[in-house]
């Protein structure tokens, strides 16, 4: 049995490191730290049909777009996964690209980008 699979982008390894920890035993967990990747593999995924559940994104990415536009790109490609904007903690600049997002049905919710567990 084939598992769905949640891809992750971000350029911070200690929170992708700390999602593929936690969920790599039900889901293929994949990292991407740029958007234009990002957006390459889900291309590549969508022609493969293979299942997204949820694609999680931080909204500063390095190359290529925002997290919300990512997040909204992965709505046309996957339509059935969730999506989620990555935020970093007291990120007040991130307000504004929630709030249009969610207004838009780009995202479906926005979480705090995971930190290590000691």
């Amino acid at each position: 049995m084939d598992r769905a699979t949640i891809v992750v982008v971000g350029d911070d390894p200690g929170s992708l490191g700390e999602l593929q920890r936690r969920y790599v035993g039900d889901y293929e967990v994949v990292s991407e730290r740029a958007a234009d990747s990002a957006l390459l593999r889900l291309e590549q995924f969508r022609d493969a049909g293979v299942d997204v559940a949820l694609v999680l994104a931080d909204q500063w990415l390095p190359r290529g777009a925002t997290g919300v536009e990512l997040l909204c790109r992965a709505r046309d490609l996957h339509p059935a996964a969730r999506r989620g904007l990555l935020i970093a903690w007291g990120d007040r600049a991130t307000a504004q690209p929630i709030l249009e997002a969610a207004s838009m049905g780009w995202m479906d919710c926005y979480l705090p980008k995971p930190a290590l567990v000691a």
